[in-house]
């Protein structure tokens, strides 16, 4: 028989079951009689001396034993053993002596089982104030507890579910952003070095529309070698690795509204801690994501980006001036869009908690709370 203990008090709570040792047979006492012998929780009663004055036939049917057998009994007379009894009968105790109800989880095996059993303590007071007895309730947890424990195996597994595909995620951007760099960049540079180069050995009496199209085509070409390089930034951008998140998000909002023309501020309260390369990136792509459906679908003019860290904890607020959107609607008809859900994977990703506040006219606010170890003082960004 197995014992594990969780114990909690709270404000006396005056029961008044039965006036004596078994239920009284009054109308009164026959309705308490009823339904204590109907439900499926267990119920008993105790003396002092942690005796047993009644028990509930469902008591006696988890004992595997006749209900009489325990009128006048301890529980170490009837056999259950120490690791029971006395914290079973140390709860009992307690309560006669400070009229205030406990709680407490007790593992036992019966013969119907191993049980997880959630036991109420409450005292029976008399008309004179003093406890008379003790009634115990208690209710079998066992399935509640093991569907609890298989939610929390669940919500594990869709954790790690949604860690490893961020990181498949972030694999392909790197790829990607490496094979832009490596053969496109370097390409379209080399295609711009060339088209100088014919442009300045066209040989004279050219048609000027031969120039003007070389012009043409050379602006082409630096437009597209911008494209990519602030591709290559949104990919990966490089000032995250180097010096963590605060400056890569300074970095990109600088960024952000000079190439977008969309204002994005930045501030940050706390001490300037470098995070766990996963809760770093989580979060940068967080706010690029929110930063870029307000640029693109709200028609705000601006966005501005919180981050504080306090305690271990890191809170991020993303909160933009658009047009918003009804979030109650949303959840009910499952129309999430894909940025929304994107957020909701990266935050997933790193047990953080992420709440999405919004309403027409009102704009939207991207807020996302986590839980971090292993902070460490990160160097300065240049500049």
């Amino acid at each position: 028989m197995d014992y594990t203990g969780t114990l909690m008090t709270e404000p006396v709570s005056n029961v008044k079951m039965f006036p004596s040792g078994a239920p009284r047979r009054s109308e009164d006492g026959e309705y308490f009689r009823t339904l204590v012998e109907n439900i499926g929780d267990i119920v008993g009663l105790f003396d002092r001396d942690c005796r047993y004055l009644y028990l509930s036939p469902s008591g006696a049917r988890y004992a595997g034993r006749e209900a009489e057998s325990f009128i006048g009994k301890t529980h170490t007379e009837l056999g259950f053993p120490p690791e029971v009894c006395g914290p079973w009968d140390e709860v009992i105790r307690r309560v006669f002596e400070t009229g205030r109800t406990e709680e407490l989880d007790l593992t036992i095996d019966f013969v119907v089982g191993r049980r997880v059993m959630h036991w109420r303590v409450s005292p029976d007071i008399g008309d004179d104030g003093q406890v008379r007895r003790v009634v115990t309730v208690a209710r079998d947890m066992t399935e509640s507890k093991q569907a609890a424990r298989q939610l929390e195996a669940y919500s594990r597994r869709l954790q790690e579910m949604a860690r490893r595909m961020v990181q498949a995620q972030e694999a392909e951007r790197h790829s990607i952003a490496g094979d832009l760099h490596d053969l496109l960049g370097q390409n379209l540079t080399a295609l711009g070095i060339n088209i100088d180069i014919v442009r300045y050995e066209l040989p004279k009496g050219t048609s000027p529309q031969i120039a003007v199209r070389m012009a043409r085509m050379k602006a082409i070409v630096d437009e597209t070698i911008e494209s990519v390089r602030v591709a290559l930034k949104e990919l990966r951008p490089p000032s995250l690795d180097d010096y963590g998140l605060v400056a890569a998000l300074h970095s990109f909002a600088n960024h952000f509204t000079l190439d977008r023309q969309f204002s994005v501020a930045v501030s940050t309260r706390g001490p300037e801690m470098r995070m766990p390369a996963d809760v770093e990136l989580a979060l940068f792509r967080i706010v690029q994501e929110a930063v870029a459906n307000a640029s693109r679908h709200s028609g705000a003019n601006a966005a501005r980006v919180d981050l504080a860290s306090e305690s271990g904890r890191i809170h991020l607020v993303v909160e933009d001036d658009g047009r918003g959107f009804r979030t109650d609607v949303e959840r009910r008809v499952g129309t999430r869009s894909i940025g929304l859900m994107l957020m909701q994977e990266r935050a997933d990703a790193i047990g953080a908690t992420l709440t999405i506040d919004s309403s027409p006219g009102a704009g939207t606010r991207v807020a996302v709370d986590v839980a971090v170890s292993g902070l460490q003082r990160g160097k300065p960004a240049p500049g």
